[in-house]
This record gives structure tokens, sequence and C-alpha cells, in this order.
């Protein structure tokens, strides 16, 4: 029984290797088919929105009154009539971020102060 157990982690250890040294990693799907979003402007209505990589419209200009994330991975920050807030791909609300120097406030060291939604 010992044995078994012994053959059955070095198979696991092995397989672990190859993997490893194939290259293959753990990323999200996401970023494994490039599905993000980009910010587009339009110049003549003065309207934000986004676009995917083809040129589709996903979010179109004008739902939200600014958009300050400019690639669209996972979640953005937008301007709302109530404030500024995070919203995931569905588009729902994540988080209030708050307000600084007349935007939204600035990540630093990858966190950003957010607020409670009400």
């Amino acid at each position: 029984m010992k044995n078994i157990k012994t053959i059955n982690n070095l198979i696991i250890f092995l397989l672990l290797g190859a993997i490893t040294a194939c290259g293959l990693s753990i990323t999200p799907k996401v970023l494994l088919e490039n599905d993000y979003l980009l910010n587009v402007y339009d110049t003549t209505h003065n309207r934000f929105g986004y676009v995917n990589l083809i040129g589709d419209t996903i979010i179109p200009s004008g739902k939200y009154s600014m958009c300050f994330t400019d690639t669209f991975i996972t979640y953005a920050i937008v301007a709302k009539p109530s404030g500024f807030v995070a919203v995931d791909r569905q588009e729902k609300v994540m988080y209030k971020v708050f307000a600084f120097d007349n935007g939204p406030d600035y990540p630093k060291d990858g966190l950003l102060r957010m607020g409670l939604l009400r």
C-alpha cells in the first residue's frame, strides 16, 4: 500500500514538472482570449463607451457620463449621476469609488479608496 502511494506521488510530481517545463501557466480565461474592451470617445457628441477588439460596440457611447478605465478587463471605473462607481463586465455596480481632485481616487500600490453603496 505504501508503494502505491509513493508511485502515485511520483506520477503527480512528474506531471506537474512536465506542465511547468512546457511553459503552461494558469491565467484567467479573459486574458487567454484577449477578451477585453477598449475605451472610445465620440468627439462629435462628447460621449464615452467601450468596444471589443473587433470594434463591436459593447457599451454604447453615452451610457456613462465618463469612463476612466482605458482597458476594461474585469472591471472599469465610470461616472454615473450618483458618482464614481466600479462596474464589472455585466455592468453591475461593484462598489462606489471615492471622489478625489475632481475625479475618482487614484490607485496607489494597486489600491484605491471606495465607499459603500446606498
